[in-house]
């Protein structure tokens, strides 16, 4: 029992003396990228998302609403082409304008009512994405807005 205690006690420190030369001159970044390479096709799944708060409108005063598109695990958030669609039933006298990554709401709205409408936002790859080990987790979101109209 002793031989085998001091055979793997030897065996341990034969092996940590070429590890340890092995992570003196060559990075960690090199070691994962080797080994890793294949098995990992991105770090970080970017994805769009759509933010805006609408309040509610009043008939005949001017209304204004703002929804921001924005890349989700992306510093560069300009760098990606938006594709808006708006679709549903925007209040009657209230228009929706595109104005870089975001829909811009105005005008004044002449009926009251619930307005329920659709954004989906999606995005299109400018990018080398291989490069910075992003990949797209979905380039596409669709979220629902309201807008409530009072007399």
């Amino acid at each position: 029992m002793f031989i085998f205690f001091k055979k793997l006690q030897f065996g341990i420190r034969s092996f940590i003396l070429p590890l340890s030369l092995v992570f003196l001159f060559v990075s960690c970044e090199d070691i994962v990228s080797d080994l890793l390479d294949e098995a990992v096709d991105c770090i970080f799944k970017i994805s769009p998302e759509l933010n805006g708060d609408l309040g509610s409108g009043k008939v005949g005063s001017p209304y204004s609403g703002l929804i921001t598109a924005s890349v989700k695990n992306s510093p560069r958030e300009d760098s990606f082409n938006y594709v808006f669609d708006v679709y549903g039933e925007l209040p009657p006298g209230v228009e929706y304008s595109i104005i870089d990554r975001s829909v811009r709401l105005s005008g004044k709205p002449t009926e009251s009512g619930v307005f329920v409408f659709n954004i989906n936002v999606e995005i299109e790859d400018t990018l080398d994405l291989e490069d910075d080990r992003l990949c797209f987790g979905q380039k596409s979101v669709t979220k629902k807005f309201i807008i409530e109209v009072q007399i």
